[in-house]
């Protein structure tokens, strides 16, 4: 007990006096009294007085002590031991489209993320266009109106945002697509009924993993290899409209770079020799997609175009345009119709090689 009266002294500079304002018993607590630890157990004397039992570490018990020794006195506590609120500062919402009939939640977001009251009200400026309800915006009748947002934590702050109602969908038309491994991602081809409803809402759902997938905004097709998948729009209003479509997707494609054609001869006495040619062409990348092609004549009566060939005319020369459907490239040849064996001595041998 002597040292414990020394130390006090010490520390202080108080008489020996057991009313001191450092001990538990005394009427007040002031300064380093309220962390006095007299019996060297661990626990201030203040919190064994006035908190016994407290095990929610030093901090909160010698702040719940304090509050109990106010109430002792017949004061309010003076402390709740927690740590100042943190108001709300901003408060946003994204603007929401909606047809009529149709209810979402509002996306509202407060901040700070840690602020301590993260209540809200919400309000409607016209209860004909849009009515909050507790699922969410219930949307009433066609046109806008605004949304405002009100914090619960004392802060009174505001935000707002703008609801569109349109009419409501009653029929959707998609139209198959045919897509490209690696052309990336694609809309579908959508028509709303009515037309005022064009910006509706909608998500995809569906489709093969292995030939197309629905991109992560539910928006979009994402072909990933050939073959053909189907998917379906809905709407989110869950009222039943839907619509099927199917995707196609082909193999990568390949695209020309050029093209080059031989020089193509015709004898119109020698029955070996037809009077009807393909050109011969090198095409460049040679597994190019489309190989797809166009020809035109400088003169139709030397050398006449059929689909995709050259059938000889008269006697002559002429020049033959060739042009790529894929990528317009052009390249030419010359076309030469004669009345000789334009074989150089291969003709006999086809000639033996048939008998």
């Amino acid at each position: 007990m002597g040292i414990l009266i020394l130390i006090l002294l010490v520390l202080c500079g108080c008489s020996r006096n057991f009313d001191s304002p450092y001990l538990p018993d005394s009427p007040d607590y002031a300064g380093n009294a309220w962390t006095l630890d007299g019996d060297g157990d661990g626990v201030a004397d203040s919190v064994e007085k006035y908190a016994p039992g407290c095990t929610q570490g030093a901090e909160t018990c010698l702040a719940l002590a304090r509050n109990q020794y106010q109430v002792a006195l017949g004061k309010p506590p003076s402390d709740t031991g927690k740590s100042d609120p943190i108001p709300v500062e901003s408060i946003t919402a994204p603007d929401l489209r909606l047809s009529v009939g149709e209810t979402r939640p509002a996306q509202v977001q407060l901040l700070p993320a840690n602020a301590t009251s993260r209540n809200y009200e919400l309000s409607s400026q016209n209860g004909n266009v849009a009515v909050v309800r507790p699922g969410g915006i219930y949307a009433a009748g066609e046109g806008s109106t605004d949304i405002i947002v009100h914090a619960l934590d004392g802060s009174d702050k505001l935000g707002r945002f703008k609801v569109t109602v349109v009419a409501a969908v009653r029929k959707i038309t998609a139209r198959n697509l045919i897509l490209s491994v690696g052309s990336g991602a694609a809309a579908p081809d959508l028509t709303i009924t009515p037309p005022e409803a064009a910006g509706a809402d909608f998500f995809l759902t569906g489709g093969d993993p292995v030939v197309a997938v629905v991109t992560a905004d539910l928006k979009h097709i994402e072909p990933t290899g050939p073959g053909n998948t189907s998917f379906k729009v809905r709407l989110p209003d869950n009222s039943g409209v839907t619509a099927v479509f199917t995707v196609t997707v082909k193999p990568s494609t390949v695209s020309v770079e050029s093209v080059r054609a031989e020089d193509m001869e015709f004898s119109l006495i020698n029955l070996l020799d037809p009077l009807r040619k393909q050109p011969v062409l090198t095409w460049v990348p040679a597994n190019a997609t489309d190989q797809r092609y166009t020809l035109v004549s400088d003169n139709p009566h030397i050398a006449r175009i059929v689909g995709d060939s050259v059938e000889a005319g008269f006697t002559g020369q002429t020049r033959v345009t060739l042009t790529t459907v894929d990528g317009g490239r052009t390249t030419s040849f010359q076309v030469t119709v004669g009345l000789v064996d334009l074989c150089n001595g291969k003709c006999k041998d086809k000639e033996k090689g048939k008998d």
